[in-house]
C-alpha cells in the first residue's frame, strides 16, 4: 500500500498539504528508487495538477468570466491563446519551470485551456523533473557515488534552466536589435 499511500499524498499536496514538490519527490526517489520513483512521482503529480485545474475550472472560471477586465486586450489574448496553444504553452512551463508549480495548475483551470492538453503537457513536462528528483533522492543513501553526482548536477541544470533560457532570450533579443540598427 506504500505507494498508493505515496501517490494519494502526492496528488492531495497540491490541494491542502504545504509540503513542497521537492520535498516529495526527493521522498519518492528515496523510498522507491529512480525508475519506480519517478512512475509514482508522475502519477501523484499528475493527478494532483489534475485536480488542481479541475477546482479552479468549476469553482473559479464562472466566477472570473463576469469581469469585464477578463474579454479585453491582453487578457483576452491570453485567454484565447490558452484555448489554442495550451498543450505547447503547459509543456513550457512545466519544461523550463519559471512559474510556481501550484500556480500554474490554478491558472490554467481558470483560463480556456482544455484539460486534455493541460493533463497530457504535464504529464510530458514533468517527466524530466520527476526522473532527476528521483534519482537524487534515491542516491541520498549513498553521497559518494557517481549516480549522486550525477543527479545533483542534473537539478542543479533543472534549477538553472530559467536563468539559461533568460540569458538566451535576452541574447537574441540583443541580437535582433543590432540587426534590425545595421
Amino acid at each position: 500500500w506504500g505507494p498508493v499511500v505515496f501517490i494519494l499524498i502526492y496528488a492531495m499536496r497540491a490541494i491542502v498539504l504545504v509540503i513542497p514538490v521537492g520535498v516529495m519527490s526527493l521522498a519518492g526517489g528515496l523510498a522507491y528508487g529512480k525508475w519506480s520513483g519517478t512512475l509514482f512521482i508522475l502519477i501523484g503529480a499528475t493527478l494532483g495538477s489534475c485536480l488542481s485545474f479541475l477546482i479552479a475550472r468549476y469553482f473559479g472560471r464562472r466566477f472570473i468570466e463576469q469581469f469585464e477586465w477578463l474579454h479585453k486586450g491582453k487578457l483576452k489574448s491570453f485567454d484565447e491563446g490558452s484555448e489554442k496553444h495550451g498543450l505547447k504553452a503547459i509543456l513550457f512551463v512545466r519544461l523550463i519551470p519559471l512559474f510556481q508549480y501550484d500556480a500554474v495548475n490554478f491558472g490554467a483551470g481558470l483560463s480556456k485551456m482544455k484539460f486534455r492538453d493541460f493533463a497530457l503537457g504535464s504529464f510530458i513536462g514533468m517527466m524530466p523533473g520527476g526522473f532527476i528528483n528521483a534519482m537524487l533522492g534515491s542516491s541520498l543513501e549513498n553521497i559518494i557515488s557517481v549516480q549522486f553526482f550525477v543527479a545533483l548536477g542534473l537539478f542543479l541544470l533543472l534549477m538553472f534552466i530559467p536563468a539559461i533560457y533568460k540569458a538566451i532570450k535576452k541574447l537574441s533579443f540583443k541580437k535582433v536589435a543590432v540587426e534590425k540598427l545595421k
